[in-house]
């Protein structure tokens, strides 16, 4: 999100909760994890100076998680660094250490 005077932030919120992790990038951008959530929320930052008014321009609406169709079909593929390929034969949905490659 954009805005100004995001020095020091110490708290993002979607509605009454808490950002899942959220980073400072600079005096006017920070960016945030959403929590689980559903609707519309007023996303709301907390600095040494306080925190942000809500209006019609902070609204965060929740969209609904979907999974490729092809996901289930092909199953999960990665993309290397150097450009290989790797197909797997079950779909993975989620995150994992990178590991080497030989």
């Amino acid at each position: 999100m954009t805005g100004t005077n995001f020095t020091g932030a110490r708290e993002v919120d979607f509605g009454n909760s808490p950002a899942t992790s959220f980073t400072v990038v600079s005096a006017t951008e920070v960016t945030a994890v959403s929590p689980a959530g559903s609707g519309a929320v007023d996303v709301t930052v907390a600095t040494p100076s306080g925190r942000s008014a809500t209006s019609a321009a902070d609204r965060f609406t929740y969209g609904s998680a979907s999974v490729p169709p092809f996901a289930s079909v092909l199953g999960y593929h990665e993309v290397a660094a150097d450009g290989g390929v790797f197909s797997f034969n079950a779909p993975f949905f989620g995150s994992m250490a990178g590991k080497p490659l030989d």
